[in-house]
């Protein structure tokens, strides 16, 4: 093997090394969050602006839905799982500081009706 491709190895495993040390960073920092119940897109600015997060949806994805109140000590993806529940959408980071919001897909969508059926 090639001195190059020997370095090239060491850096793609040190590389890998840290993504995997830098995700539990987000997960473990906590926010205090008081937000009221109010619309799903308000609530997302808000939740960014407090996290200095940015979040990218299109705003026809959340127009007419609510969130319930946020109040409590939360991770980044405690937050979100709790502004999104019930409203069939999803958040993805796509980096450290940006979340993008989305549809679930239609095999989340079923799995969630199954679900709630099962509920009953």
């Amino acid at each position: 093997m090639s001195t190059v491709v020997r370095w090239l190895h060491v850096f793609g495993v040190l590389s890998y090394c840290l993504v995997l040390a830098v995700q539990p960073a987000r997960a473990q920092t906590t926010y205090q969050f008081d937000l009221p119940s109010q619309q799903l897109a308000d609530s997302l600015r808000a939740f960014g602006h407090q996290t200095s997060t940015s979040i990218l949806f299109e705003p026809a994805l959340v127009k007419g839905l609510t969130s319930a109140s946020l109040k409590g000590s939360f991770t980044p993806d405690a937050a979100l799982t709790e502004l999104l529940a019930g409203t069939l959408l999803r958040y993805e980071f796509i980096n450290d500081n940006t979340v993008a919001i989305h549809a679930a897909k239609t095999q989340e969508r079923n799995s969630k009706k199954i679900s709630t059926r099962d509920q009953s």
